[in-house]
């Protein structure tokens, strides 16, 4: 069922209003501690943009198993449910610039995967036009793992330089309001 604020959001408009999505890394981490004492907004700051995303994809999955009872009842048949651990992935592309690869993007000094030598946190701002529903989400402990570079020709005179990075994240933590 939909909250309070979906159904306000759903019946006070006539037109879908058009999400904004900043980007920006920095290259300090959330712990435990953090999340429990709730200092991640004050030890998370000085966030530099990145420009030209293409596409962003946060993905959280989980396991879920069965327990099973060998007995004449229920034959081995499930008895309950229940999950798993949780496993974080983050996807990005976009257009590789003259100015940067990915990686560099981020603030690192090269192509080569291996001069990732500190996790990113991400801050991924959400905000709609009217300011009514901004929502702020930090995925912590990202470490990429893999930076491929496609370079594709469309037209003689242009040759476009791709790249999407793949990346496994500690966590993801919603911004107090």
């Amino acid at each position: 069922m939909p909250s309070p604020n979906d159904l306000e959001l759903i019946h006070g408009i006539t037109f879908r209003p058009k999400i904004y999505i900043n980007l920006g890394y920095t290259k300090g981490t959330v712990t435990r501690a953090d999340i429990k004492n709730n200092t991640v907004s004050t030890k998370l700051t000085g966030f530099t943009p990145v420009g030209a995303v293409q596409s962003l994809e946060i993905d959280s999955t989980r396991n879920l198993d069965v327990w099973r009872e060998l007995d004449y009842t229920t034959a081995g048949k499930p008895v309950e449910s229940f999950p798993g651990l949780v496993s974080y992935t983050v996807s990005m592309e976009r257009i590789v610039l003259y100015e940067s690869t990915f990686l560099e993007a981020f603030g690192f000094d090269s192509f080569d995967i291996l001069r990732q030598n500190t996790p990113l946190t991400l801050e991924v701002k959400m905000s709609d036009p009217e300011e009514k529903y901004d929502k702020t989400w930090y995925v912590y402990g990202v470490w990429f793992k893999s930076n491929p570079m496609k370079f594709d020709i469309r037209d003689v005179d242009d040759l476009r330089i791709l790249q999407k990075v793949d990346g496994i994240a500690a966590g993801i933590i919603a911004a107090a309001k």
